[in-house]
């Protein structure tokens, strides 16, 4: 499928990857520049949604063309072209396209290093932001003066890294510098306001989490999962519903069928190895399940990838 837009220089992200604590390990971070600027092309992805994670690094992500759908520390939202979102540090998200079209975000992600570091930068206007519990995100729409500006500065920022004049890393460092300036200014009330909700199910979330993502292969129980955050069966589920707004089983299916989607594209495995080393103890039900989740049969689904 043709891309929506191409670029030279700022890299394209496929697959995320994730460690075993699904924290997003990548290959595009630079060991000499510390702002991280990436595209997103669903129409690229084995399966065209960014799944469930978190990092330590801060994020900006914008739409540049279609409907993005995000859902960020249990809230879900929609976004348009031109519409952008920050997400704070070690905050759960995941985002695809709206009815599964064509869209296509860029992200830029940076630790807190870049702006300021234990001086007097980072303790007042820094570390605030990144310890707030009720700032969990913030919604960039460009009918907000304020956040139109931000917007511009991301955007500038992809254009400068795209086009990579000489001390591009030193433009880009100065557009962050303001547009954080403006975002800062403009959070004032809600980093003094009284947080909206306690943050215990997000530590519990990334546990259960972390033990689907480490035994998704094996066959294991709604009881091991709640084990792994120290709660009952009932409110691990009550746990994911407020959270991602599925079942945990629900939640485990769609990692196995991810998981077995990109085996199936880039292994010679067989379809029966497939199934039975994602966790599903029965070929008959991996065939129903896989093709209601991606509107295809396993081998028409290696066909087709290996055709394209």
């Amino acid at each position: 499928m043709r891309l929506i837009q191409t670029f030279q220089h700022i890299p394209y992200s496929r697959d995320i990857n994730f460690d075993g604590n699904l924290e997003e390990t990548s290959s595009r971070n630079s060991r000499t520049h510390p702002i991280d600027i990436y595209v997103a092309d669903f129409s690229q992805y084995t399966i065209p949604i960014i799944q469930h994670h978190w990092h330590e690094k801060l994020q900006f992500m914008v739409v540049m063309e279609g409907h993005i759908q995000f859902e960020i520390a249990g809230e879900t939202f929609v976004l348009a072209k031109g519409e952008g979102v920050f997400i704070n540090s070690n905050v759960i998200h995941m985002s695809a396209p709206v009815n599964g079209a064509q869209a296509q975000l860029f992200s830029i992600l940076f630790d807190t290093g870049v702006l300021g570091g234990v001086d007097q930068v980072g303790l007042k206007y820094i570390l605030p932001i990144v310890d707030c519990p009720n700032l969990k995100y913030v919604i960039l729409k460009p009918s907000m003066p304020w956040q139109r500006n931000m917007l511009q500065y991301l955007s500038h920022m992809l254009e400068v890294g795209e086009k990579q004049e000489f001390g591009f890393e030193l433009e880009q460092k100065n557009d962050l510098g303001c547009l954080w300036l403006i975002f800062i200014r403009n959070m004032r009330d809600t980093l003094s306001s009284v947080p909206k909700k306690n943050s215990v199910d997000e530590s519990r979330i990334k546990a259960m989490l972390e033990f689907i993502h480490k035994h998704y292969g094996e066959n294991i129980s709604l009881q091991e999962i709640a084990d792994a955050a120290q709660l009952s069966k009932s409110e691990c589920c009550r746990c994911f519903q407020r959270t991602l707004k599925a079942s945990p089983f629900e939640y485990l299916i769609q990692v196995r069928i991810s998981i077995a989607s990109n085996l199936i594209l880039n292994t010679d495995a067989s379809i029966g190895q497939i199934a039975e080393q994602v966790g599903f103890n029965g070929l008959s039900y991996f065939h129903k399940t896989f093709k209601s989740m991606m509107h295809m049969t396993p081998m028409e689904f290696r066909k087709n990838g290996k055709s394209e």
